[in-house]
């Protein structure tokens, strides 16, 4: 099954940045929601790591909603990944195989490698790119 997770945040992050620059203090979960063609509970259950993380500041009330924590260049997409997945990793081995051979018996660490290896890769590209890049980037060509 795959992850929705982590491109929701990234559009979220990016729609609040967005109304940043326009003018707009205030994004409500609400107005989210309408932009991911999802509903407000969702948003705001991805809301919850983005705040703690300090990439939004979590205004609370009938009138509230989110603004950025920080400004769009300090904002890496690292920093999303890794406020809504803190733990998870990008691949997992299968630990029911009984170990018959030299193969078996050390998939477990060879495939530990491979992951650990893999998610500091993806996490240094994604530790390149920050907001402010694809906020000048698209707007360019909207």
């Amino acid at each position: 099954m795959v992850d929705l997770r982590f491109s929701s945040a990234l559009q979220i992050m990016l729609s609040v940045a967005n109304a940043a620059q326009l003018g707009v203090d205030i994004v409500s979960s609400a107005q989210l929601a309408v932009g991911l063609n999802s509903n407000p509970s969702f948003v705001r259950k991805l809301l919850v790591p983005l705040s703690q993380a300090g990439l939004l500041s979590s205004i609370k009330g009938k009138f509230g909603g989110v603004t950025l924590g920080k400004a769009p260049a300090q904002i890496t997409l690292a920093d999303i990944y890794v406020a809504i997945n803190p733990t998870r990793k990008l691949f997992a081995s299968r630990d029911d195989i009984p170990h018959r051979c030299f193969v078996t018996a050390n998939m477990d660490r060879i495939f530990e490698d491979v992951s650990t290896r893999s998610q500091a890769a993806v996490l240094g590209v994604l530790a390149e790119l920050t907001l402010e890049r694809y906020l000048r980037e698209y707007a360019v060509r909207s």
